[in-house]
């Protein structure tokens, strides 16, 4: 969900909850891509310069989060949604944010 997690050490209220954010389990780990997952990315998102002059912060502000210890897993890593421009000529994204998704399998925990 919209988080709104502005800053990296605001992530310890994830953990203080005893819950998992996803996206960090499935590219900050060994295997992981270490991709920065950024679903506010002034850089790439052609709309929010546009309502917020001169933003050029790129965050994390979405996340898929899960609690520790259920029986089901990511089948693979989170991926963004809704990344894309939909149309240049009026530099309209669906949003300001990009989507996450993940599809869960049961099995052992993470």
């Amino acid at each position: 969900g919209d988080l709104n997690l502005h800053e990296p050490c605001e992530d310890i209220n994830v953990l203080r909850n005893d819950l998992l954010d996803l996206w960090a389990e499935t590219h900050f780990c060994s295997s992981g891509d270490d991709n920065e997952g950024f679903t506010f990315d002034a850089q790439r998102n052609i709309m929010i310069p546009r309502y917020i002059p001169g933003e050029a912060r790129r965050m994390r502000l979405d996340r898929i989060l899960c609690s520790q210890g259920l029986p089901w897993r990511p089948e693979g890593p989170v991926r963004m949604w809704a990344d894309a421009t939909v149309d240049e000529y009026r530099q309209v994204c669906v949003s300001d944010h990009y989507g996450l998704v993940v599809d869960m399998v049961a099995g052992s925990t993470l």
